[in-house]
């Protein structure tokens, strides 16, 4: 019998037998030794020029020799391009046209599409009708046939400078071969053809300025050719000055003049924050300047100066209040502070404070644009006190603020908590009693590995008494504290149990067998199976050869076979069935085990990553092989 990935041929008859293999190259008209294969296996080399030789074995002793039965190799390959793409350049207008030839593979047969990259080869896409057509051909030459493609541009034009093209050829129809192959891209450079694609003029030369009343010319050029045209610029017109007391109405550009001067013409007054005159609106002569007269206007919470003359107005400003900065209360028993800040540059700065009638003026401090004034404690009296300030602006206008403070007859504000008294929110001295219920913590567990104990943070009042942990999990349900676990020890199927709160913890330990059996040794008889000396976990099932279980071995391994009869030396066993004479097999090899031994080749693979797939087939008759060899015996 012969099978492939490496070839085996199975031959009985009187030893010794002699192997040889052999291989057709003209389908089986004549077969040729293969040297140094004396052997009863082959192992066949895949390369594609042994794509449909087939191959045989003889088999012979001294009694004569039988032949194997021919196995064809079929070997898959793929179509590939015989040659280099090369770049095209044409003038616009033209067709371009690409030349590929291709080599086919087998099996017979190939789909080509040619693409085509508008983005300097960053994407390809399958070409359109619109782009241009292909074809595929064949001819003889020399008695093979040989293919081409060719791919052939529409008529082009200056967009298609720069295009690339490229060919690629898909899977023959074969479910076993898989792969497309893509050849070299090609890049097309067209040459600008203003025929075709249009003069591309620049911005224009003026070569004739126009002038107020005549044309001027503006040539333009085309930037690949020598072409230009001329166009006509309009006349400029005249751009007219007006007339003034001193000048007729003349043209700015050609100083062309038309009329007559006109007289002076004095109107309102002009004013500035300087003062106001009268102009002439024609030649711009001054007349009657002089300084403002200002009087103060306030309205709608605005100030500004205006001129009794001219009624020029300075720029309305609006009026600012002194914002007077202290607390709406106070006690009698503490200073009363206040402070009220001024813009930059203020001047005749006042502060005072009065229950009724006149104030009475208080010193103050400055610092940075903000002043700062205190009423002593003696001077304070329950009841509605009026605090205010005042100061002069850089302008000259006088801002005032003031505030209405209620002096109570006692401490207040502030709040009591477990560890101080209340402090009066004005003066913050302290007053009144401890309030052993205004907590000014939270209540926070302290605990230890088997106690916990709950108490304010601010005061250590106990909310909960010590006592012991309630566990679920490792975890307390009350305090959530973790154990950290100790004690306890892990076996083969069970983890350790915590001596603390009795949740198992870490691994189980694969070597500690907490029911191991020792079974004694039997050994076996004529009629019954025996065992070894063994010992057995009942709680993982394991079995091992030595008492410290380091030995782990499998049920099989513990059981002694039956001890046999020793037969008779001429006696034969004729239970055994003759092999078969027919027998016949088929084996897939690749490219990827064919050369490998085999006890490290793998079942066959389609779809090669490397676009070569194999399939080898061989059949044997073993019962074509067998020999029929009789002995003459001497009479």
């Amino acid at each position: 019998m012969l099978l492939f990935g490496t070839g085996i041929v199975e031959a009985t008859g009187s030893e010794p037998l002699q192997y040889q293999w052999q291989e057709s190259s003209d389908n089986g008209e004549t077969f040729v030794d293969i040297p140094y294969t004396n052997d009863n296996s082959h192992s066949l080399k895949v390369r594609k020029e042994n794509n449909g030789k087939l191959v045989r074995c003889v088999v012979s002793n001294e009694y004569g020799s039988v032949v194997s039965n021919a196995a064809k190799l079929t070997i898959y390959y793929s179509p590939e391009f015989t040659a280099s793409l090369g770049n095209e350049t044409i003038n616009s207008g033209e067709k371009a046209t690409f030349t590929l030839p291709i080599a086919q593979g087998n099996p017979y047969g190939a789909e080509v599409i040619w693409q085509v990259s508008k983005d300097d080869g960053k994407t390809f896409a399958d070409v359109t009708k619109a782009d241009g057509t292909f074809s595929l051909d064949s001819k003889v030459v020399d008695g093979k046939e040989k293919w081409s493609t060719t791919f052939t541009t529409c008529a082009t034009n200056i967009s298609f400078n720069g295009y690339m093209y490229r060919c690629t050829v898909k899977k023959a129809e074969n479910a076993d071969y898989v792969g497309t192959w893509v050849s070299e891209k090609a890049t097309l450079t067209v040459i600008r053809n203003c025929a075709v694609d249009g003069h591309i003029f620049d911005e224009g030369t003026i070569i004739s300025e126009p002038t107020c009343i005549d044309k001027g010319v503006k040539r333009f050029n085309c930037s690949e050719c020598s072409q230009y045209k001329d166009e006509p610029i309009n006349p400029l017109g005249h751009d007219w000055k007006e007339a003034t007391c001193t000048a007729p109405k003349t043209c700015k550009r050609c100083q062309a003049t038309e009329g007559e001067p006109i007289e002076h013409s004095f109107g309102d007054y002009i004013s500035d924050e300087n003062g106001h005159w009268k102009q002439c609106s024609e030649c711009g002569t001054d007349s009657q300047k002089e300084l403002h007269a200002y009087k103060w206007n306030t309205e709608g919470g605005e100030y500004w100066q205006e001129c009794t003359i001219c009624g020029y107005e300075t720029k309305k400003s609006t009026i600012l209040k002194i914002s007077i900065n202290g607390t709406d209360e106070t006690c009698p028993l503490g200073d009363y502070e206040f402070t009220f800040a001024l813009p930059e540059g203020c001047t005749d700065v006042t502060a005072g404070f009065r229950f009724a009638g006149d104030g009475t003026e208080l010193a103050f401090t400055a610092k940075d644009d903000l002043y700062t004034a205190k009423v002593s404690a003696s001077d304070l009296e329950s009841g509605t006190m009026t605090v205010y300030a005042s100061a002069k602006l850089k302008d000259g206008f006088v801002i005032t603020g003031e505030k209405e403070v209620t002096v109570l007859e006692n401490h207040v504000g502030g709040t009591a908590t477990c560890t101080e008294k209340a402090k009066c929110k004005f003066c913050n001295k302290e007053y009144g009693d401890l309030d052993p219920t205004n907590h000014t913590g939270k209540p926070v567990w302290d605990f230890d590995s088997k106690e916990h104990e709950k108490k304010y943070d601010c005061c250590g009042e106990v909310t909960i008494e010590r006592e012991s942990h309630e566990w679920n999990a490792g975890e307390c349900t009350e305090c959530g504290y973790k154990c950290t676990h100790s004690g306890g020890k892990a076996t083969c199927t069970k983890k350790a149990t915590c001596d603390i709160c009795g949740s198992e913890y870490g691994d189980i330990d694969p070597n500690n067998h907490g029911k191991l059996t020792h079974i004694d040794k039997v050994d076996a008889t004529h009629d019954k199976e025996g065992n070894i000396e063994y010992w057995y976990c009942e709680e993982c099932g394991k079995y091992f050869g030595d008492k410290d279980s380091t030995k782990e071995i499998q049920k099989a391994d513990t059981i002694t076979d039956k001890l046999k009869d020793t037969p008779s030396d001429d006696k034969k066993d004729n239970s055994k069935p003759d092999k078969p004479k027919n027998d016949s097999s088929e084996i897939k090899a690749d490219s990827s085990t064919a050369d490998k031994p085999k006890s490290e080749q793998k079942n066959p693979q389609t779809g090669s990553g490397s676009g070569m797939s194999l399939w080898l087939a061989m059949l044997l008759i073993s019962g074509g092989t067998a020999m029929g060899i009789k002995k003459k015996h001497k009479k």
